[in-house]
C-alpha cells in the first residue's frame, strides 16, 4: 500500500511539471515613474512571441527595448546597459535583420495608461536574452536616431530570467 500511495503521488504531479508557465520578466518602476508590468518571453517557430501587459504609462508610444545586462540596481535603470545588439547594427533600421536586437518598437498606451505587448521577433530565443534587461522608456523610439532611438528616460526596467 505504501508503495501505490508513492507511485500514485508521483504520477499526478507529472503534469504540473509538464504545464510549468514561462517565466515572467516583472517590469518594476525606474527614474521616478509608476510603471509596472509583466511579460512572458515564449519560443515560436515564428520567433520569440513577447507578450505581457504594463500600467503606469502616459498614454501613447514608449520605447520597448531589450538592453544587455541583466541589471536594474540604479534608480534611472542606466545599469542595465545600452540595447542589446549582438551584431553591431544600427539602431532602427526598417529591414528587421538588420536593427539591434533589442530593438522591440513601441508599445502604445491608451488613456489609462496600460499598455499591452504582443510582438514576435524573428530570429530571437528566450536563452538569447535570459540575464538580460527588457527596459520601456518614457518616449517613443523614432526608429532612427543613434545609437537608441531617442526614447528619452527609463521609466520601468525588469531581469529577463
Amino acid at each position: 500500500m505504501k508503495h501505490l500511495s508513492l507511485l500514485l503521488a508521483a504520477a499526478f504531479s507529472l503534469p504540473a511539471l509538464a504545464a510549468t508557465a514561462p517565466p515572467i520578466t516583472q517590469l518594476s518602476p525606474a527614474s521616478g515613474s509608476q510603471v509596472r508590468g509583466g511579460v512572458t518571453l515564449i519560443d515560436t517557430a515564428d520567433g520569440l512571441r513577447v507578450a505581457g501587459e504594463i500600467t503606469g504609462l502616459s498614454p501613447g508610444a514608449h520605447g520597448f527595448h531589450v538592453h544587455v545586462r541583466g541589471n536594474c540596481s540604479a534608480p534611472d535603470a542606466s545599469s542595465a546597459g545600452d540595447h542589446y545588439n549582438p551584431d553591431a547594427h544600427p539602431h532602427g533600421d526598417p529591414d528587421p535583420s538588420r536593427h539591434h536586437a533589442g530593438d522591440l518598437g513601441n508599445i502604445e498606451a491608451d488613456a489609462q495608461g496600460r499598455a499591452t505587448v504582443a510582438v514576435v521577433v524573428p530570429g530571437l530565443t528566450a536563452a538569447d536574452l535570459k540575464g538580460r534587461a527588457l527596459v520601456v522608456h518614457d518616449k517613443p523610439d523614432d526608429l532612427r536616431t543613434q545609437p537608441s532611438g531617442a526614447s528619452g528616460d527609463r521609466i520601468a526596467c525588469g531581469v529577463i530570467h
